[in-house]
């Protein structure tokens, strides 16, 4: 199967380590221990 093109903006897990580690150190700066994410999506909006 071939493999297909990458969409714009977008950015792998590899990309992605060096801004995570960035951020996580951020957060250790301002004396942030956990961060709490919640998300989600209403299936009946098609949007």
């Amino acid at each position: 199967m071939p493999q297909l093109p990458e969409p714009p903006g977008f950015t792998s897990n590899l990309d992605a380590a060096p801004t995570v580690d960035k951020i996580g150190d951020l957060a250790a700066e301002a004396g942030l221990r956990r961060i709490h994410i919640l998300a989600w999506r209403d299936l009946a909006d098609v949007e």
